[in-house]
């Protein structure tokens, strides 16, 4: 058997909360992985995960294998059938959505126009709710339950509100075959935008492991297509990204559509998230969050109020992690953020429910304190809903 090694790595700016992974979350994120990736390791140099893991903590989980034996080279042949083409694509790239979770992104698949999506396991977790961004009517908000997680084939399926008709894909009847041309479909970075990106390729060749199949192919691998569709050139699903493959450059694995149905199949629905829900609101106000260009931290708080759920979520910039925010929101309604200029670094959104506050700690700089190591006493500041407007008892450090 392969030795298996796993690592950290920081992922920067690209990765929520990545200054916070720990070892403890890295053995929690590995541990879960090993199953599924250690039947891998005879058939695969190895294996990244394409996603922002580990959620909120921020860690990048690799868990690299040794080769058995070389990989063969195949080249690309002519697409199967001939079939109108754009019409069809253009159908698929309705059909795949942004997915945003608690300090997880990627993308997914409507399968079923009533509602019913695939991603992949790792982005979500057992009875969670995420927020689906569909490319229609301007990339709206849409929650979804996960109703059910198969981890040895690495595919997730969704239960989305009950507001469709979407667009939705056809599985392919029979899988792809070895140097077929495919389309990727989905969101680099799981940064927002309008509509997913194709990328074109073909087919590398097949793993076939404990009867389950899965199709590598060359492209640029990105977190955010985690979870992403693969589609022949006649529009038809044959297969989830589920991960990337590491040394070998561009290279990306998915289970093949033969192998992702039949994990579906097995699955037992569970029940559409309610608007009025507070996982539901919880996982909209992540989606506010992105459609504004910002990246959701992952740490939140929320209290019941008679006028409804009074949430917190913390938020960071694009461009840097040292430039935070929280944002405030009652039921569906934003109501602000906690300052107008971003603070540095938050270290905690937590809700006291004797007071009615949700409490924000703020780290606290000295003058030439580096971004990582602030040098005076953490303050932590109320904030409350007077049920007119926002209200704090302080002002935040270094405001």
């Amino acid at each position: 058997m392969p030795a298996v090694k796993g690592a950290i790595y920081n992922l920067g700016a690209a990765c929520p909360c990545a200054s916070m992974c720990s070892l403890v979350y890295f053995l929690r994120c590995l541990g879960s992985l090993l199953p599924f990736k250690a039947r891998l390791g005879w058939a695969i140099p190895a294996v990244t995960l394409l996603a922002l893991s580990c959620r909120q903590e921020g860690a990048l989980v690799v868990a690299t294998v040794v080769p058995s034996s070389p990989i063969p080279v195949v080249t690309p042949t002519s697409p199967v059938a001939e079939c109108p083409q754009e019409g069809d694509l253009m159908l698929a790239q309705e059909a795949t959505l942004l997915l945003v979770g608690r300090g997880s992104m990627g993308t997914a698949v409507v399968v079923d126009q009533s509602g019913k999506a695939v991603t992949a396991a790792h982005l979500v977790s057992e009875g969670e709710v995420v927020a689906l961004l569909v490319p229609q009517d301007g990339m709206r908000a849409v929650a979804a339950r996960v109703a059910a997680i198969d981890e040895e084939r690495g595919v997730a399926l969704l239960v989305m509100e009950p507001l469709g008709p979407f667009p939705s894909l056809a599985w392919r009847p029979a899988d792809v075959t070895e140097g077929e041309g495919i389309v990727v479909i989905g969101y680099p970075q799981g940064r927002f935008q309008l509509s997913p990106i194709r990328i074109h390729s073909f087919v590398f060749r097949y793993l076939q492991i404990e009867g389950e199949r899965y199709l590598q192919f060359p492209i640029d691998a990105d977190p955010g297509l985690a979870g992403a569709p693969v589609v022949d050139q006649c529009g038809f699903l044959a297969g989830i990204v589920v991960f990337r493959v590491r040394g070998v450059p561009g290279l990306v694995v998915a289970v093949a559509s033969s192998s992702a149905q039949m994990a579906l199949q097995e699955s037992v629905l569970a029940l559409p998230p309610q608007r009025h829900e507070e996982k539901t609101l919880l996982a909209l106000a992540r989606a506010k969050l992105v459609q504004e260009d910002l990246i959701p931290l992952g740490q939140e708080a929320s209290l019941s109020l008679p006028e409804g759920p009074f949430l917190a979520l913390l938020g960071r910039c694009p461009t840097s992690f040292y430039c935070q925010n929280v944002h405030f929101f009652l039921g569906e309604r934003y109501l602000g953020t906690d300052t107008l200029r971003p603070s540095r670094s938050i270290l905690a959104v937590e809700a006291d429910a004797e007071r009615g506050w949700i409490k924000v700690t703020y780290a606290s700089y000295a003058p030439g304190d580096p971004d990582d190591s602030p040098s005076r006493p953490p303050v932590t500041i109320p904030y409350w809903w007077d049920g007119q407007r926002l209200r704090a008892s302080g002002v935040p450090p270094g405001h």
